[in-house]
């Protein structure tokens, strides 16, 4: 089994609008990020949670997750109506196959030496030092998913 990953820029005008309809298409996931990043082009933006941003990007890349047997066309043409344009817009198609994306998220986070005597463990970890204290914390349970 796969699913299709469909990516396509959009002008910030249109980012609510799209995303909504993406999720009404049945869209399993929809990101939204700056189409400039990491080129010079990159616009930055910063804000405090909660609070409403001040500015979007000027050109955001929208990348979706859609089932196998998507009509991506259908979808293309319905992003074309919500944007006001006379042609599809450029997009890009991938196929992501199916993993254990529990087991591919959990390999990110190792064991975590604190000092000789501390180590902050993920539950599905064997405990590197049994005679040390082992504290069994998992990721995004507690302090969210970084380091």
């Amino acid at each position: 089994m796969f699913w299709r990953s469909l990516t396509f820029k959009v002008g910030s005008d249109y980012v609510d609008a799209v995303s909504d309809l993406l999720l009404e298409q049945g869209a399993l996931s929809v990101d939204v990020h700056d189409a400039g990043e990491g080129t010079d082009q990159e616009q930055p933006l910063f804000g405090e949670p909660g609070s409403p941003p001040e500015q979007f990007w000027r050109q955001a890349e929208v990348t979706v997750l859609l089932e196998e047997g998507a009509d991506i066309d259908k979808v293309m043409h319905k992003v074309a109506e919500v944007t006001e344009q006379s042609k599809l817009p450029e997009y890009r198609l991938a196929q992501i196959q199916e993993q254990d994306w529990v087991r591919l998220t959990q390999a990110q986070f190792e064991p975590i030496r604190i000092s000789s005597r501390l180590w902050i463990v993920p539950s599905w970890h064997d405990l590197p030092d049994p005679a040390a204290i082992n504290l069994r914390l998992d990721p995004g349970l507690a302090f969210g998913t970084g380091g």
